[in-house]
């Protein structure tokens, strides 16, 4: 057990012998909040394989991926997926961007993706719905 001593000389647990997560543990969790995620309330259709999922359910939209709920029994971690999204822009005309993904967390519920590189067109309409 790692222990540190205080500055009267006993000694304190750190916290990882009660189940505490790690600073580095603490830290990635953060990292992974930072952006502004919102309900999905657009078109959203996925690939992965061979399989078309047209979803009515996706949780937690950002910059960065998407959770889309879908049954995961033949998902794989890392199999590559096509999401396309349609979004509109500041103009109200819609749009629908192709971006390509993988998927990153599995949960009986669904399947967490994370977004490839995109071009600026699909950036900036994801940036105005989700901070719109």
């Amino acid at each position: 057990m790692d222990k540190e001593q205080s500055k009267n000389g006993s000694d304190i647990g750190t916290g990882r012998e009660q189940g505490w997560p790690t600073r580095a543990a603490a830290a990635s969790s953060q990292r992974q909040r930072t952006c502004i995620r919102k309900a999905s309330a657009c078109l959203l259709q996925v690939r992965i394989g061979q399989s078309h999922i047209l979803t009515q359910s996706a949780h937690d939209l950002s910059l960065t991926g998407v959770f889309v709920e879908m049954n995961p029994d033949s998902v794989l971690l890392g199999d590559q997926a096509e999401v396309l999204i349609g979004l509109t822009d500041n103009n109200g005309r819609p749009h629908e961007h192709r971006i390509t993904a993988e998927v990153v967390r599995i949960q009986p519920e669904g399947v967490a993706l994370k977004f490839d590189q995109y071009d600026n067109r699909a950036y900036t309409d994801l940036v105005n719905f989700l901070y719109g």
